[in-house]
């Protein structure tokens, strides 16, 4: 062991039951952020998959006006 090395080591957070559940429940709130990011895009690309072009909102705008 060198004359330093103990001095800079970086301390463990010590696992007490507290800190368990928060590190759990940040993880858990993680994976379902992303999954929810999934979803929204999924369902994006379902409701508009190709994006509206400028013939579409004119046929839009069409129909509305005669409606």
């Amino acid at each position: 062991m060198g004359k330093f090395e103990g001095r800079y080591q970086q301390r463990q957070p010590e696992l007490t039951p507290e800190n368990l559940i928060k590190a759990l429940l940040l993880s858990f709130l993680q994976v379902r952020k992303e999954k929810l990011g999934d979803r929204i895009t999924a369902l994006h690309q379902l409701v508009s998959p190709f994006g509206k072009s400028a013939k579409e909102k004119q046929f839009l705008y069409d129909i509305v006006a005669n409606g």
